[in-house]
């Protein structure tokens, strides 16, 4: 999980509230505190607070004075810059035991309801020994900060740990030079960099990128050229091959039955039909297979794979491109390269009720 770095306010319990022996801590912030309660775990008692809504303890609620800008305004931009920088302070001052995570608050004699009463869900510190989830808080970046490779960069040396889906646009935003620098020092990445290759001479442009531009702009996403258009005998070709792999995969998991419905499709090269469909076994095997193709990409070992698996798929907005990229990362036997070649060939499939649609990527 991620911190709150722009939250305007602050709820302190036990000896931080006001008049308490470690007040000190927080009496530097601007505003008026307000007594209220919050929901704890049965165990707790003063500083001591453990995970569940069992009890209400007292609890004060400080909002900061000084944070008034609207959005959208050059004073909003110095005002998140200002908070980054105070919570930043902030977590430094209360100490590696406490960690920032954001808990409901209600006003003195107010019943605490979800949604209702004052409720306030807000900024707080609560001992990490308690919530594990705290133990290791995934960085934020600061505001302003849009620079993904040098994030990307700082992640590697280990200096910050930023959630995956900031990396979105690392690898549609470069070129492939570009990217060989990123990643080439990766441990066993070479293989990714091989098909990395492959792809962006499939799809890049004149300007190294992968993003088609116009007169008026560029796309948000790279799109199959159409030089690499195939046919439709050879996309149906394409389709039952990969089908017979996630048959493969279901009798691998003695799920046979589903395996004999993937194998029995029929097949019709048309748009699937914009009507509400019917719960069909073979659908639902279907599914069933690519859960268990996914599964492979849960169990990497590294967050930068995590990371890098995440702009994979901000290519082209599907996990096509993510699996034919990454495959070596996983632990499952498939060939990739098929829905890699359908993807490219322009051609996208779908099984609904006892049907395989089989039907043309739209740009």
């Amino acid at each position: 999980m991620s911190k709150n770095n722009i939250c305007r306010s602050l709820i302190v319990y036990g000896s931080c509230s006001p008049g308490s022996e470690n007040h000190g801590l927080v009496s530097h912030l601007p505003g008026t505190w307000i007594k209220g309660k919050i929901l704890v775990g049965d165990m707790s008692t003063g500083d001591t607070i453990f995970p569940g809504e069992d009890k209400e303890t007292e609890a004060w609620v400080l909002q900061f004075s000084d944070c008034k800008a609207d959005m959208f305004t050059p004073e909003w931009d110095k005002q998140e810059q200002m908070l980054f920088e105070r919570w930043t302070e902030l977590d430094v001052k209360m100490g590696p035991g406490l960690g920032r995570d954001q808990r409901s608050w209600w006003p003195e004699g107010q019943e605490p309801i979800p949604g209702k009463n004052g409720q306030q869900v807000v900024n707080i510190y609560l001992p990490v020994r308690n919530f594990s989830h705290l133990e290791n808080p995934l960085d934020t970046p600061a505001p302003g900060e849009d620079d993904v490779k040098k994030l990307w960069l700082q992640q590697l040396k280990g200096e910050k740990k930023y959630e995956d889906d900031l990396f979105i646009a690392l690898i549609k935003d470069s070129t492939l030079e570009e990217c060989k620098e990123l990643f080439g020092g990766l441990p066993g990445i070479q293989p990714f960099i091989e098909k990395l290759s492959v792809f962006y001479n499939d799809m890049a442009y004149e300007s190294g990128y992968l993003l088609k531009q116009t007169e008026t702009g560029f796309y948000l996403y790279a799109i199959p050229k159409p030089e690499h258009e195939i046919s439709s005998a050879e996309a149906e070709a394409l389709v039952k091959k990969n089908l017979e792999q996630k048959s493969v995969i279901l009798k691998k998991e003695e799920y046979e039955s589903e395996a004999g419905l993937l194998e029995n499709l029929d097949f019709k090269f048309e748009n699937v039909p914009e009507t509400d469909m019917e719960d069909y076994e073979a659908a639902n095997a279907f599914e069933q297979a690519n859960d268990l193709v996914s599964e492979s990409s849960y169990n990497l070992n590294d967050h930068w794979k995590y990371c890098l698996a995440e702009a994979c798929y901000g290519i082209a907005a599907t996990n096509v491109i993510t699996g034919y990229l990454m495959s070596s990362f996983y632990d499952i036997e498939y060939d990739f390269e098929v829905p890699y070649q359908l993807w490219k060939g322009g051609w996208e499939y779908e099984v609904h009720e006892n049907t395989c649609y089989v039907y043309k990527k739209s740009a």
